[in-house]
């Protein structure tokens, strides 16, 4: 530090001083670099309650910036002594480069259910919904439609899962979106008492991006399946195959709908199959198959939460008009007609895959183009 200062006394005032000397005059006139630290306790005190907030997640030059900018004056090293003594789990996660997070966790199948819609495909024509259980990550429904916007639509997924299964969660989770209204409804009506009160909470609300668990089953989706139809539907925009009208989304749904959803199913089948990793960064979660740890939940330890239904409510709800099946129509019934038309005349083959729902596409919209008009954007 003398060195460097001299050099600088040299350089501006051609002032000739020997470090020794220069030393000396700094220790007579008290003039000291961080010599007078802060009171240990003080410090101490101040990063304990930095470590119950968010200064848990700093490390320590974070902390020790912190500390400064609070006025206090403390080394490094002393810093990290202090938070290596007073949190020494986060000081470990940090060495590995890992922060520490919210765990989840829920005591066991059925006691949370989390249901969300997918829109990547959605301005293609294609909607996917789905739910997962909270606890075993098992897949309750997924459901690849022309829609996953209308609430009736979402209210007969809801509705067969719980008649196949004999009853519903203890809760549902779901975003603030309107195709969720239908389902939330259903579900404080099965989860009520004969005296007509619902006992606990039975519905989760909140930004969809929270919904932890559905989430994160999205970014496996996307990288094990969707991305490839995304190509796909977007190399048809860019050599002019499809223009987001009526007539090309009808297109899409007829030729690519069963193939989206049977992809879909393939990917859940491997998804429930497949055997969860023990939770890192010092989560204790459950781990194991989705497909075990739903239906034997006794394996691990947990129990079963499905609230049983009454089948007359279940008649009662199929009575009125809050649901709209799923049919093997896979798009608008009059477009539906004339493309199994055109194909029969033009002698074009049914699809089975991916391949070749691509082929029937670029073969069938030309002929289908031609003989409707064009629609209103």
């Amino acid at each position: 530090m003398h060195r460097r200062r001299l050099d600088t006394i040299d350089l501006r005032d051609d002032i000739q001083i020997s470090p020794r000397h220069l030393r000396r005059r700094l220790t007579r006139l008290q003039l000291h670099r961080r010599w007078h630290f802060s009171d240990p306790a003080e410090i101490v005190n101040f990063i304990s309650n930095q470590i119950r907030g968010p200064g848990r997640l700093h490390g320590y030059r974070m902390m020790h910036e912190r500390c400064r900018l609070a006025g206090l004056r403390v080394t490094r090293d002393m810093v990290h002594e202090v938070q290596l003594h007073l949190d020494p789990k986060g000081v470990q996660q940090r060495r590995g480069t890992r922060l520490r997070r919210r765990s989840y966790s829920v005591p066991g199948p059925n006691y949370l259910w989390h249901m969300d819609s997918y829109d990547k495909l959605t301005p293609f024509g294609i909607g996917v919904n789905g739910c997962i259980d909270g606890f075993s990550r098992h897949i309750i429904w997924m459901q690849a439609n022309s829609s996953n916007s209308n609430p009736k639509v979402i209210a007969a997924y809801f509705i067969n899962a719980v008649t196949e299964l004999g009853g519903c969660p203890k809760i549902i989770r779901s975003d603030l979106g309107t195709e969720n209204v239908h389902v939330n409804r259903l579900q404080h009506f099965f989860r009520e008492d004969e005296t007509g009160v619902v006992h606990g909470p039975c519905v989760f609300q909140g930004r969809s991006t929270a919904n932890q668990r559905i989430e994160s089953w999205w970014g496996i989706y996307r990288r094990q399946n969707v991305d490839y139809w995304r190509d796909v539907f977007q190399e048809f925009q860019a050599t002019g195959d499809f223009n987001g009208d009526f007539i090309d989304k009808g297109l899409i749904q007829f030729c690519f709908l069963k193939i989206i959803q049977n992809e879909l199913d393939t990917v859940v089948t491997m998804w429930d199959n497949h055997r969860i990793r023990p939770g890192g960064n010092g989560r204790a979660l459950y781990h194991g198959k989705p497909y075990l740890m739903y239906n034997v939940p006794e394996l691990y330890h947990a129990q079963d939460y499905l609230h049983p239904i009454q089948y007359e409510r279940v008649d009662i709800v199929l009575q009125e008009d809050v649901c709209l099946w799923k049919t093997d129509i896979p798009c608008d019934h009059d477009l539906h007609e004339l493309c199994l038309l055109v194909m029969e005349e033009n002698n074009i083959a049914q699809c089975h895959n991916a391949p070749e729902a691509i082929r029937l596409y670029r073969d069938l919209r030309p002929l289908i183009r031609a003989l409707l008009p064009e629609p209103d954007q």
